[in-house]
C-alpha cells in the first residue's frame, strides 16, 4: 500500500538519500493499529532525477501489511509528477497535439489511459477537460490502464 506524503522535498530525499527524516504514520491504513516498524527502503526512479531513490517502507506486525512513503506529487506507479501528467493531457484536450518535452509514447499512454478510465463511466469519441477534472475529484487516477489500481486511497 502507498502512503502519499504531501510537503516532502524531493531534492532533499535524493541528497540525503536513507537518512532523510521520514516521519513515521501514526497508524497503519489497513488496521489502524498504531505500531509500525521500519522495514527498509525500496528504490524507485521519479521525473528529473538522474539517480535512484530511496522511499521509506513501514511494516505493521498485526496484519502484516508493507506501505511505501511516497510524495504526494506522484501517483502509484509513474515515473513523472502528477503535474506534468495532467499538464500534457490537458494540452492534449485542448490542442489535440502532444508536448514536445515528454516522450510522445508515454503521453500516449497517459491519454489511452484516460480514454479507458472515462469509458468505464461513459460512451464518448473526445474527453473534455471536465470529464478528467471528475475523474481526478473521484479520486480515480485517470491516466492508468488498470481496473484494480485506479482508485487512490490516500
Amino acid at each position: 500500500m502507498i502512503i502519499y506524503i504531501q510537503n516532502i522535498n524531493v531534492k532533499e530525499i535524493i541528497k540525503l538519500g536513507k537518512k532523510y527524516p521520514w516521519k513515521r504514520p501514526e497508524r497503519c491504513p489497513v488496521c489502524m493499529d498504531t505500531r509500525l516498524w521500519g522495514h527498509g527502503y525500496v528504490c524507485r526512479y521519479l521525473e528529473k532525477c538522474e539517480q535512484l531513490v530511496y522511499l521509506k517502507r513501514y511494516r505493521c506486525p498485526d496484519c502484516r501489511s508493507v506501505h511505501t512513503c511516497r510524495p504526494g506529487e506522484y501517483w502509484k506507479g509513474f515515473f513523472y509528477s502528477i503535474q506534468s501528467i495532467i499538464r500534457s493531457l490537458i494540452h492534449k484536450i485542448r490542442y489535440n497535439s502532444y508536448l514536445t518535452d515528454i516522450s510522445r509514447q508515454v503521453q500516449s499512454y497517459w491519454y489511452k489511459g484516460l480514454m479507458f478510465q472515462i469509458s468505464r463511466y461513459k460512451n464518448i469519441k473526445r474527453p473534455l477537460l471536465s470529464d478528467l477534472y471528475k475523474l481526478i475529484k473521484m479520486n480515480i487516477i485517470p491516466v492508468t490502464c488498470s481496473r484494480n489500481h485506479a482508485i487512490l486511497i490516500m
